[in-house]
């Protein structure tokens, strides 16, 4: 069924999705289309905003049903981090060797590929990481 996901600014994006798909794999889909970060992301059905762990047919959403996007201010700890910062200069370096629509093509592969490689990290690869940036904070001091 597909449905209509609304921006509160006014820019509407249409999903392909099941009534039993959860609120979390709809955030997903927005952030794809939209790249808006799945954490500054509520969703809103008559009134009510909807949890991530229900279900489209917890709501009685159905096709043709529109959805409110509520985008939330992102924390100032959070934007050291930005991913948009990220693909931002990834995106300038790309333009300097390529042209603009292998630059485009390049972009959605390696967003497609990064998401699946931060995904498939265990708990093991992150403490191993953060193991390691900590030690190389220290060593800096």
């Amino acid at each position: 069924m597909q449905i209509t996901v609304k921006i509160l600014n006014g820019q509407e994006v249409r999903l392909e999705v099941s009534a039993s798909d959860q609120i979390s794999l709809v955030k997903r889909q927005v952030y794809e289309k939209l790249e808006i970060p799945v954490l500054q992301q509520r969703l809103i059905f008559r009134g009510k905003t909807l949890p991530d762990s229900s279900t489209l047919r917890d709501h009685h959403i159905v096709d043709g049903s529109k959805l409110h996007l509520s985008v939330k201010k992102q924390s100032e700890g959070a934007s050291s981090g930005n991913n948009s910062e990220f693909f931002g200069l990834l995106r300038d370096l790309l333009r300097s060797h390529f042209s603009e629509q292998d630059t485009e093509q390049v972009m959605k592969k390696f967003k497609e590929d990064f998401k699946t490689w931060v995904w498939s990290l265990s708990l093991d690869d992150i403490e191993r990481m953060a193991a390691l940036h900590l030690r190389e904070a220290s060593d800096e001091q």
